[in-house]
């Protein structure tokens, strides 16, 4: 597919039907290619409920038919304040569905937004049983691979994702701005992490985010294969949002876009183009002034 430029467009807003986010292209869309990193390609995007499954949204990319059966892999989503409405995610959610992939977030189709609740990983392992079901099977015209499953979150969400993580079915792990407490809060110890057997990416917003400290210990703690990608300024929860030492700045929803798909890529799709966002003496994340990095148990 010849790189392209694309406009993201809001095409419908409907909370009683599923939403198209259309993306205006210089070419129609083809076939996915899994021989190209998966961001640099972008297709039209659906958000709909989830058929037989309450309390959990769809994203996917609109035209199934360019993917092979049983192809695309899955991000199950789990969202901060571990909130049944995934409004406060629309925009990263939609970008990387856009990308290749599908994500099972939490929260219903037309949930509003709505205050936080308990730490409920059964969300997420109920929307991986959702996958092999007649329902999501039908729904999705049997393209998601069942193989390539990511449980990510953030905040109280990447909590969730952590403890969902243990689930077999896991491939890796996103967690954005979160970690067990050392005093147990929420009900769950960083003896957790001891069940992990993913690779896990952590991701903080530097010393102005609230759950950095955590982030640093559970990735400390973490036996599996971990990296943790600090970024300076974007604190709680300025990467996902584009909010940059407290100003708007639109340009860290790039750099959240670019860290959470070439991690699914690398992870999902082994792709070694991807892993250069990571890896390597030049990855681009090493030569961004905006973050720190580390890493522990590739070998």
């Amino acid at each position: 597919m010849i790189k392209t430029r694309f406009l993201l467009t809001f095409q419908a807003l409907a909370l009683c039907a599923g939403t198209v986010f259309h993306l205006s292209a210089a070419q129609a869309e083809e076939a996915y290619d899994f021989s190209m990193q998966a961001i640099e390609q972008s297709y039209s995007t659906v958000r709909e409920a989830t058929q037989g499954l309450s309390g959990h949204t769809l994203y996917r990319p609109q035209h199934l038919e360019l993917f092979e059966p049983g192809s695309i892999p899955v991000v199950v989503w789990a969202n901060g304040a571990c909130r049944e409405s995934n409004y406060g995610f629309l925009f990263i959610s939609t970008m990387v569905s856009s990308h290749g992939f599908i994500v099972i977030a939490n929260g219903a189709f037309d949930a509003p937004a709505i205050d936080g609740g308990p730490v409920v990983p059964q969300n997420q392992i109920d929307a991986m049983d959702w996958l092999a079901s007649d329902e999501g099977q039908e729904q999705l015209q049997g393209r998601a691979d069942l193989t390539k499953i990511a449980v990510a979150g953030q905040s109280c969400g990447g909590l969730e994702a952590l403890i969902a993580g243990v689930d077999p079915r896991t491939k890796t792990i996103l967690a954005f701005n979160t970690g067990f407490f050392e005093d147990c809060a929420l009900g769950y110890c960083r003896d957790e992490l001891e069940k992990l057997h993913t690779p896990v990416l952590y991701v903080s917003g530097g010393p102005s985010d609230a759950a950095h400290v955590n982030a640093v210990a559970n990735y400390n703690l973490t036996q599996t294969p971990a990296y943790l990608a600090e970024h300076k300024y974007a604190g709680h929860s300025g990467l996902l949002y584009g909010i940059r030492e407290g100003e708007g700045d639109t340009t860290l929803l790039t750099q959240a876009e670019r860290t959470y798909v070439n991690w699914l890529d690398f992870m999902l799709n082994g792709n070694q183009e991807a892993r250069t966002y990571f890896f390597g003496e030049n990855c681009d994340l090493c030569t961004q002034d905006d973050w720190n990095i580390m890493s522990k148990n590739w070998d």
